[in-house]
């Protein structure tokens, strides 16, 4: 889909986002969290189906702000423990949050095509579908996702490194990258390919690590006029 090059953004070296876990007991001691396996993206044998990728695929999504991170999640009144991230390198994206046009020009140009007259209406209409809420009581997601699951699995594997997208639950910006948790934790060299075609197109998911620092925590409460409260920050080494 060459239309796509119309939402494309670079994400600048030292850019910040932030990822949010609900708050747990065991999270409580922010000074004795292995911070790269509590805010990573999730074992992939735990990964549910997610608006950019099916079960079983863990991808890194995060988000624009703390707030943002905090209602992606759904804690409702729950505490948080936020991780800021921060790009060790530049990342190009397709900014779905940004308004684009394609111009279909004149019908006596003899460049004019007449396929361009619907493919406003079409992306349009995919920024949409991307950006609507869906029933997070409803457990099986499979097929409302799919469709925006597919568009992303093409982006990547065209080359681009992520996903932005507005909040379905926020007035922030989602993000999501196509970068996985560090293989270190986990046994089983899960995104091997064994097809060497599909290698070719569809490259392994890489650890997170090597596009993101996480430069601290911030272990919150976030009251229903959206007002930090409670925050405890906690530096981490990159």
């Amino acid at each position: 889909m060459p239309y796509l090059c119309e939402y494309e953004k670079l994400i600048p070296t030292g850019e910040v986002f932030y990822r949010a876990r609900k708050l747990t007991k065991e999270l409580m001691d922010i000074t004795k969290i292995d911070v790269y396996k509590e805010l990573s993206p999730a074992p992939p044998l735990l990964a549910s189906t997610n608006r950019m990728s099916p079960a079983g695929i863990s991808y890194l999504y995060i988000a624009s702000d703390i707030e943002t991170a905090y209602e992606e999640c759904r804690l409702k009144d729950h505490g948080a423990l936020v991780a800021e991230y921060v790009a060790k390198q530049e990342l190009s994206i397709i900014d779905f949050s940004q308004e684009a046009f394609i111009c279909s020009g004149s019908i006596f140009d003899s460049n004019y095509d007449h396929d361009l007259r619907w493919i406003n209406d079409f992306l349009k209409g995919f920024v949409e579908e991307i950006t609507l809420p869906v029933d997070k009581e409803n457990k099986e997601l499979s097929f409302e996702y799919v469709a925006t699951e597919m568009i992303a699995e093409y982006i990547r594997s065209i080359g681009y490194d992520g996903i932005c997208f507005n909040s379905s639950v926020s007035k922030g910006k989602s993000y999501v990258f196509f970068c996985g948790p560090d293989k270190k934790y986990y046994d089983i060299d899960t995104y091997g390919y064994i097809d060497s075609y599909i290698e070719k197109y569809c490259p392994e998911i890489i650890s997170f690590r090597e596009w993101f620092n996480i430069r601290k925590l911030d272990r919150i409460h976030i009251s229903k006029t959206y007002e930090i409260e409670d925050l405890i920050e906690y530096k981490t080494e990159s």
